[in-house]
C-alpha cells in the first residue's frame, strides 16, 4: 500500500534553541523571505519549515545578509561640510580636521600700530560634534515608507544644514591681554629742548600708553562673535594714550628772549668760580606754565662736594670767608632777567649790606634756611633759562614765546632815599710804633632804597608800581694806629784825663 506523501514528510517543530539562534543571525524579513520560499517550493504541507531526512538547516551560521552601516542621507551639511553618504565616523573627522585647520588660524591684535599675534587656539577655541552628529543622522529616517519619503523629499527640495557650536575660554583671552598686550605698555616722555650755537633743538615727545585690559578683552570677543568662528581677522587692542607733560609743540613755541642782565664778576678766583658754577646748575632751566622754581634749589647746596670754594661773603654785617662765598650774584643776575621777562616773582630779600654790582633794591641775596629767591612761570608756553659766563661777565637770559606788544616797554628804576656813610672806627695798638698803620672790614653806607617798575606804551608812561623798599645797614671800617712812645734817647758820658800834680819845693812852700 503505498502512503501518502504526507506520511514521507516529517515536521521537525524548532526548539527554543534553534528559535533564539535564528533571530540571532537572521532579520525579521530574512526569516519570512525564508519561510515563503520554503512553502512555494515544497508541494507538501509545512508548518513552519519543511525540510527532508536528507537535508538539515546550520542555523548557527553567520547571515545570509549583513547589516550595513548607517550614513547620512543626501543634502545634510554641517558647519558647511557636505556630509551626504557619510558615516558618523567620516563626517566627525571632516568636522574635526575642519576646526584643528581654524584653530590654527592667525589673528592679529593691533596695539597703537604694534602687531601682537595669536592664533584661535590662543583663545581657546573648542567645539563639540556628538550632538549634532546624531540629529543629522536622524533626519530623513522617518518612521514608514511614507514618512520616510516625505522627510527625504524636503531635504532634497530645501537642504539641510547644522552647524557645530563653537566657543572660546574667556580665561585664556584674559591671560593674552595680561601677559603679551601689557608689555606694550610705556610710560610718556617730555620732548628736550637743547640750544646750541643760537639754534633751539627740540626732541620730540613720546606719548605713554596703557592697555585697557577690560575693553581690550571685550573686543576680541566682539570680533570672534562677528567673524563667525571663520578664518583669521585683526582686532585692535583698546589702548589709553597719554600725553607728556611736556610736549613737542610747547617747546617748539620757544624762540624769543623775555629778558636778560648782565652783571660784573670780580673778587677772588674762588669767588669766579663759585658764580660760574652756580650759574652753570641753573642754565637748562624749563619752567612750564604755573610752576614754580627756588634759585638756592637750582644751584644745590653750597659744599665742597657740589664743587664750591670759601670766597667772601656777608654774615651778621660782617664780611667773612665761607664755602659758596659769591654765589648771591647769581641769584641778583637772574632777578633782573625774571624781570626783564615780568614773570611772577615770590619770594626775594635784599643783601644786609649793600653790593656793588647792582644798583640799590635790584639785588636778591640767597642763605641757606630763611633767604632765596623763588618764582613762578606766570606765562602761557615754558620759559627756558641760559646762563653765560664770559670774560669775567654773567649773563642770564630768560626765552620763551613773545605775547607783548612791541609797543609796551618796561623800565625797573631804583631810587634810594638815603645814604650815608659811619665813620670809622679807630684804635690805637700801644704795641706799634706811632709810624704803624691799619684797617679792616669794608665801609659801606646806611642806605633806604626803592624799586620801581614802569611801563611805557608808545613812549608813554601808562604805569607805575612800586615794588619794594630796602634798607641796608652800614658797616665801618676799623682802623688801626700805633701809639707804642719812642725809646729815650741815652748819651754816652765823656772820660776826662786827669792832670798830675806838680811837686811841691821847699822853697815855693815856704812863700806865703
Amino acid at each position: 500500500m503505498k502512503r501518502s506523501m504526507q506520511e514521507n514528510v516529517h515536521v521537525i517543530p524548532p526548539s527554543n534553541k534553534t528559535c533564539k539562534n535564528l533571530s540571532k543571525n537572521l532579520s525579521a524579513a530574512a526569516v519570512l523571505t525564508l519561510a515563503a520560499v520554503t512553502a512555494s517550493s515544497c508541494p507538501f504541507p509545512v508548518s513552519v519549515f519543511a525540510v527532508s531526512d536528507e537535508v538539515s538547516v546550520d542555523f548557527s551560521r553567520e547571515p545570509l545578509i549583513e547589516e550595513q552601516e548607517s550614513v547620512f542621507e543626501d543634502g545634510i551639511s554641517v558647519s558647511g561640510i557636505d556630509i551626504s553618504g557619510d558615516t558618523r565616523a567620516e563626517a566627525e573627522a571632516a568636522l574635526n580636521g575642519k576646526y584643528e585647520t581654524l584653530s590654527a588660524q592667525e589673528i592679529q591684535v593691533m596695539v597703537d600700530g604694534t602687531e601682537i599675534p595669536a592664533t584661535w587656539k590662543t583663545f581657546g577655541l573648542y567645539w563639540e560634534c556628538s550632538d549634532i552628529l546624531d540629529q543629522a543622522m536622524l533626519l530623513g529616517k522617518g518612521s514608514g515608507h511614507i514618512g520616510k519619503y516625505k522627510a527625504l523629499t524636503d531635504m532634497e527640495a530645501e537642504g539641510s544644514d547644522f552647524t557645530i557650536p563653537c566657543g572660546i575660554d574667556n580665561q585664556k583671552i584674559d591671560s593674552f591681554v595680561e601677559n603679551e598686550l601689557t608689555l606694550l605698555n610705556c610710560e610718556a616722555q617730555n620732548a628736550i629742548l637743547s640750544h646750541e650755537d643760537g639754534v633751539f633743538t627740540v626732541t620730540a615727545q613720546v606719548n605713554g600708553r596703557t592697555v585697557n585690559t577690560e575693553a581690550t578683552e571685550q573686543a576680541i570677543e566682539d570680533a570672534i562673535q562677528a567673524n563667525n568662528y571663520e578664518g583669521g581677522f585683526t582686532v585692535d587692542a583698546v589702548v589709553d594714550v597719554q600725553q607728556p607733560a611736556v610736549t613737542t609743540e610747547a617747546l617748539s613755541a620757544i624762540q624769543d628772549v623775555l629778558g636778560s642782565y648782565t652783571t660784573d664778576v670780580s673778587g677772588s678766583e674762588n669767588r669766579k668760580s663759585n658764580v660760574r658754577l652756580g650759574a652753570s646748575n641753573i642754565s637748562g632751566k624749563l619752567l612750564l606754565p604755573g610752576e614754580s622754581a627756588s634759585a638756592s634749589e637750582m644751584m644745590q647746596k653750597r659744599t665742597r662736594d657740589n664743587g664750591y670754594k670759601k670766597a667772601p661773603q656777608y654774615a651778621n654785617g660782617q664780611s667773612v670767608d665761607a664755602v659758596g662765598g659769591g654765589i648771591c650774584q647769581v641769584s641778583s643776575t637772574l632777578y633782573n632777567a625774571l624781570l626783564g621777562a615780568e614773570l611772577q616773582i615770590d619770594e626775594r630779600h635784599p643783601h644786609s649790606m649793600t653790593v656793588s654790582y647792582l644798583p640799590h633794591s635790584k639785588d636778591a641775596a640767597i642763605s641757606d634756611g630763611y633767604k632765596d629767591l623763588k618764582f613762578t612761570n606766570n606765562q602761557e608756553y615754558p620759559i627756558y633759562i641760559e646762563s653765560e659766563y664770559r670774560n669775567s661777565q654773567l649773563t642770564f637770559r630768560i626765552y620763551g614765546k613773545e605775547v607783548r606788544p612791541e609797543s609796551r616797554k618796561v623800565e625797573y628804576k631804583s631810587t634810594t632815599v638815603y645814604s650815608n656813610y659811619p665813620a670809622d672806627i679807630v684804635k690805637y695798638d700801644p704795641n706799634q710804633p706811632t709810624t704803624y698803620k691799619s684797617s679792616t672790614g669794608s665801609r659801606h653806607p646806611s642806605v633806604k632804597s626803592y624799586l620801581e617798575k614802569i611801563v611805557y606804551e608808545d613812549g608813554v608812561e601808562v604805569s607805575r608800581e612800586k615794588l619794594h623798599t630796602d634798607e641796608y645797614s652800614g658797616s665801618a671800617r676799623t682802623v688801626t694806629y700805633g701809639s707804642k712812645a719812642p725809646d729815650p734817647v741815652t748819651v754816652p758820658e765823656e772820660t776826662i784825663p786827669e792832670t798830675p800834680a806838680a811837686e811841691e819845693t821847699p822853697e815855693e812852700a815856704s812863700v806865703e
